[in-house]
């Protein structure tokens, strides 16, 4: 431990962008024309990003660019409160707007932050619900999601399109100028629609781009600083330890001692940050900085590409696959340079980024991490890094180990950069000691284990693959006797152009194109097991790709086949993430005649069909008899529905009211079916049938009556 006085600062900038250099400002006050304009923008502000600093002082904040002129009305009235920021990870995608709170209540008043003409409306029962795309004058486009409902004139306008059809759900471009708007004229009403409770997703584009609505228009009064959580080192190869470990090491930034770690070999480092803004404490920062031994690596998220950057959520973000958390990975591979990443050579991107390399004796050296927000409120931290000295190298001879296990045991794989793979096996003996991993019972493709506290890891290197005889795991006990066990899956090359067949039934195809770069895929073929909901009544041979959080470029193609014999009968493909997990319900295609089924999927996992033969429940509720005053009718008939299997089909399952079928949102969060028209039906009694679907063909019918009465009124 090493106690120091600029271990940790926190800086708050009394100036902020005014202060400029101009030839930036002129750079990015840029009028909106081709979206290459973005690019030269964003890349002149990361360029700015200053390198190590030396004493108590904090580096000097990159400017972040300006990407819009300031809006002439916040969307909502009173102060803006955001919930949740740009960048924040979602399932498969970035955040790429800003939430702002409503007060947990539907309803508020939504304004045009501009003038603006509507581009774009949509009704959805998932993703942002109903919302609306607004386009300016200057090319930004404004996008307001999970509203209750639409102005008058485009509610009309949508209410039309869904009575022709009778479904719910919409995407419509209205001819230009059709619906104008003025800035600060209310063009919605925010609620709950799509995912999540009540708030407004907003976001700010430009072309395929979501800006930073912070850096693009909405002004919020921000001098909370950023806050650095932790640290990871990941060791990437045989030969590289941090902690005297193979597996990740972790350390908190929240104290104010500069602690010393010893680093032997290549590794990489991912940095947990939050930013803070009044009552909101988990927001994602804006910037992420790492200085060590001359060399700045940044991510910085100004923008985030619709079509070509949103896959790269999980090779930037680590989403728990290192470290457990939602830290920036500054690291990049070969050949593979995210715009959010930056660093060394601007041009030298064939060259790995943020790699940290220290050899046994090197002395202590400060890496300084530095964290940003938006408006330029700063914190940064030291933590030494030193290599080994003589009787610190990683201690693999004791004897580890904990209670006796249940079960068998336990079995996880990391795919790294160069065919490593990080090998981890837990749920093993109490006692073990001299413990190796070993690619093949009699290969000298294997390393001495570590012993992290509650399992054994090692680094192996997989050349010469594909190969069936997976990993061993060798120890020996306290008596000398040896214990070992198997990891019974198959390697294979990502990102060659090689399927991966584990059985006549199965094959995976994972191009080179769809890999962010080359690695190692475990793959097993398990025999046919009890699902964990009763609904799933069985299940084919379940295919097994690991790593499951390893993140891909583009979807894996998966083909299962449908053995000979087996009834096609609500026979549907499902997918979870591991044993232990949920099995849900995967897109995909059918082909009668050859009896296989075709997934695309954006992550690796188990895989396999399943056979879902019980209906939907389904509850009618009866609907308010009087439809309540108010800026618009919030009257709705309603009914409960639930499925443990495949899950509700949307597309299929709707109300038929007085004979027609009317517009029937699916609401997957409230588990409702909801039809609310834009206006309520005439006083009096009304005869319903509502009947619901899954995914698997089952269906479920209930009939009934509703009534209202004379004075209902809108």
């Amino acid at each position: 431990m090493r106690d120091v006085s600029d271990a940790f600062a926190i800086v708050k900038p009394g100036v902020h962008k005014a202060t400029r250099p101009e030839s930036l400002a002129a750079t990015c006050a840029m009028q909106w024309q081709p979206t290459r304009a973005i690019a030269t923008c964003l890349a002149t502000g990361l360029a700015l990003a200053l390198s190590a600093v030396a004493g108590f002082a904090a580096p000097a904040p990159p400017h972040a660019p300006e990407l819009g002129a300031a809006f002439l009305r916040a969307p909502l009235a009173g102060a803006l409160v955001i919930t949740d920021g740009f960048g924040a990870v979602r399932s498969n995608h970035f955040h790429a707007g800003v939430d702002l709170s409503t007060g947990g209540r539907v309803g508020a008043d939504v304004f045009a932050p501009l003038q603006c003409t509507l581009v774009r409306v949509r009704a959805s029962g998932a993703g942002y619900g109903r919302s609306l795309y607004l386009m300016s004058g200057d090319g930004r486009m404004i996008v307001f999601g999970h509203l209750d409902a639409f102005a008058p004139a485009v509610a009309a306008y949508v209410d039309s399109a869904q009575r022709a059809s009778g479904r719910y759900e919409q995407d419509l471009q209205p001819a230009p100028g059709r619906f104008a708007f003025a800035a600060g004229e209310r063009v919605a009403w925010s609620g709950e629609s799509g995912d999540g409770p009540p708030h407004l997703h907003m976001e700010v584009r430009h072309g395929d781009f979501a800006l930073h609505p912070l850096l693009a228009g909405l002004h919020m009064d921000d001098r909370d600083p950023p806050v650095l959580d932790a640290l990871t080192l990941e060791p990437l190869e045989a030969g590289s330890f941090a902690q005297g470990l193979a597996s990740p090491v972790t350390r908190a930034l929240t104290g104010i001692a500069a602690e010393t770690l010893i680093v032997q070999g290549r590794v990489r480092a991912v940095v947990r940050a939050h930013d803070v803004m009044g009552a909101a404490t988990a927001l994602p920062p804006w910037s992420v900085q790492m200085d060590y031994a001359g060399q700045t690596t940044t991510a910085a998220f100004d923008s985030i590409s619709w079509d070509g950057e949103m896959s790269q959520l999980g090779m930037v973000i680590d989403r728990g696959r290192i470290a457990g958390g939602d830290g920036v990975i500054l690291d990049a591979p070969e050949g593979v340079r995210p715009r959010f990443l930056s660093g060394g050579d601007p041009a030298a991107a064939s060259k790995r980024l943020g790699v940290i390399a220290l050899q046994a004796g090197e002395p202590a050296r400060a890496l300084t991490l530095t964290v940003w927000d938006a408006a330029g409120n700063a914190a940064t931290r030291k933590i030494y890094l030193r290599g080994p000295r003589a009787g610190e190298g990683p201690d693999t001879t004791q004897a580890h180990g904990l209670k006796p296990p249940v079960g068998a045991p336990r079995w996880t794989y990391a795919s790294l950069p160069d065919k490593w793979v990080r090998v981890r096996v837990s749920n093993v003996p109490a006692g073990l000691m001299q413990a190796r991993i070993e690619r093949g019972r009699d290969s000298d493709e294997g390393h001495a284990a570590t012993w992290d506290g509650s399992g054994w890891s090692a680094l192996v290197r997989c050349k010469g693959i594909p190969d069936e005889d997976g990993f061993w795991f060798k120890a020996k006990d306290k008596t000398g006797k040896a214990w070992w066990t198997r990891g019974s899956v198959t390697l294979w090359p990502a990102g060659a152009d090689l399927p991966i067949d584990q059985s006549p039934l199965t094959r995976v195809s994972l191009l080179p194109t769809r890999v962010f770069e080359g690695g190692v895929v475990m793959g097993a073929l398990r025999t046919a097991v009890s699902a964990s909901k009763g609904e799933w009544h069985a299940m084919t041979p379940v295919v097994s790709l690991e790593p499951s959080d390893w993140p891909l470029a583009q979807t894996a193609t998966v083909t299962l086949k449908a053995p000979d014999g087996m009834a096609l009968d609500h026979l549907v493909a499902a997918r979870r993430s591991g044993d232990g997990e949920t099995w849900e319900w995967a897109k995909s295609t059918y082909d009668a005649a050859t009896r296989v089924f075709t997934m695309e999927s954006a992550s690796f996992g188990q895989f396999a069909l399943m056979h879902d033969t019980t209906p939907p429940r389904v509850t009618p509720l009866t609907p308010p008899r009087v439809a309540l005053a108010g800026a618009y009718s919030r009257w709705a008939l309603t009914a409960a529905v639930s499925d443990a299997g495949s899950g509700i089909d949307r597309e299929t399952s709707a109300f038929q009211v007085d004979g027609e079928r009317v517009p029937t949102e699916y609401d997957a969060e409230a588990h409702v079916l909801r039809w609310r028209a834009l206006r309520p039906p005439a006083a009096g009694r009304h005869t319903y049938t509502v009947e619901v679907a899954d995914r698997a063909g089952n269906r479920t019918r209930s009939s009934g009556v509703f009534v209202l009465d004379s004075a209902a009124h809108h």
